[in-house]
């Protein structure tokens, strides 16, 4: 596989704090229709078990890590996401 595409995301900020803006067709490539954020999950624990078919979505680990297992039916490879300004496609 070891081609995973991952999109990396303009990071603006100042001593104020830092600002990422996602837009649909711009630097995401698809409709955006739906939202789903993860959280207060514990360490070690599996989420998920099920496969996307007719999907298109963008993970992105928001603080601290988050490792996904991509599984096409022949290869699995993992990926770790650590930054909010890198996202998984």
């Amino acid at each position: 596989m070891s081609n995973i595409p991952l999109i990396s995301f303009q990071k603006m900020g100042d001593e104020r704090g830092s600002l990422i803006s996602l837009e649909q067709h711009k630097n995401i490539p698809f409709d955006i229709k739906r939202i789903y954020y993860i959280f207060d999950t514990q360490s070690g624990l599996a989420r998920g078990f099920h496969a996307h078919y007719d999907l298109e979505q963008v993970a992105i680990c928001m603080k601290g890590c988050v490792t996904f297992l991509i599984d096409d039916g022949t290869t699995k490879e993992t990926v770790t996401l650590s930054s909010p300004d890198v996202g998984l496609h």
